[in-house]
């Protein structure tokens, strides 16, 4: 799991308005939510396919249609 130091900015009467985190932790969460929308985007491919076709005969097509 992804450590992260918040720190927050507040109004005058102490209800937080933004949150500060330092570059390295952002980054990681921006990664983190990355491979998640990756994750889902893949689970809602394998859902909607209509035929899976095997690795092999993908090259092969992929060869027979290079220009």
């Amino acid at each position: 799991m992804i450590k992260i130091h918040t720190r927050y900015i507040t109004d005058t009467e102490g209800n937080p308005l933004e949150v500060v985190l330092p570059v390295k932790e952002f980054k990681a969460l921006m990664e983190y939510v990355e491979e998640i929308e990756d994750a889902l985007e893949l689970e809602k491919a394998i859902k909607e396919a209509e035929e899976f076709v095997p690795w092999e005969e993908f090259k092969d097509r992929l060869k027979e249609e290079a220009i």
